[in-house]
């Protein structure tokens, strides 16, 4: 089959109605060599699972990133920022106090276990321990500064709370979509969210802005 075959519409389609393929399965369906395939792959700027070590890739088009950059298929995963590195960089950034190894794997639907060393590795993001957990963080210093307040202030390790105005937006943005959620539902839904608010901030906040609390 000629470069110029694969790469029309009908085999764009075959892609597209397989929603995720690994090279071997085009190979053998487009009756192709593997090179050509490739080629094809890089034409139509396929995205890459970061996990199943890259070998499946989906067509722009098919994916539908969620709010996190994260697109689940069955038991692979794709993100908007590219690669498993780039991805953990990504959420650990846009994290509001750092993440655990644990948040991370639980994020991202990884292993646990298998995936410990790999954290320690990435040079674009930093480890400390808070309240005996490692904690990852930014290595942007100012980002690192407010993600560190907000997990020490999380775990009870500080009792001063310092709201920032993008941690006020988040929770009032989450409480306009859920008005009948009280303090601890909107700390649990942030959460399960990826954004770790404690809940004394969101009481804080509350009765700063004359908000009264649900019974």
């Amino acid at each position: 089959m000629s470069k110029k075959y694969l790469l029309n519409d009908d085999n764009k389609r075959i892609l597209k109605d397989m929603s995720i393929a690994k090279t071997s399965e085009l190979v053998e369906e487009f009756d192709c060599s593997e090179i050509t395939v490739k080629r094809a792959l890089k034409r139509w700027n396929v995205l890459r699972s970061y996990n199943n070590n890259g070998q499946y890739c989906a067509l722009p088009s098919v994916v539908e990133f969620d709010d996190a950059g994260l697109w689940f298929f069955k038991s692979v995963s794709f993100s908007k920022y590219g690669n498993l590195t780039q991805t953990v960089i990504a959420i650990v950034n846009a994290s509001t106090c750092g993440m655990t190894s644990t948040e991370i794997c639980s994020k991202l639907k990884l292993p646990k276990v298998s995936h410990l060393t790999f954290f320690k590795k990435i040079t674009g993001i930093q480890r400390e321990e808070i309240s005996n957990t490692y904690v990852y963080f930014s290595i942007v210093e100012q980002v690192y500064q407010t993600q560190r307040q907000n997990r020490v202030s999380k775990d009870g390790v500080s009792t001063s709370i310092c709201i920032t105005d993008t941690i006020s937006v988040l929770i009032f943005a989450e409480k306009i979509k859920n008005p009948e959620y009280d303090e601890i539902a909107l700390c649990e839904s942030l959460e399960k969210q990826g954004v770790c608010i404690a809940l004394p901030v969101i009481r804080e906040l509350f009765e700063q802005h004359g908000i009264e609390k649900k019974n």
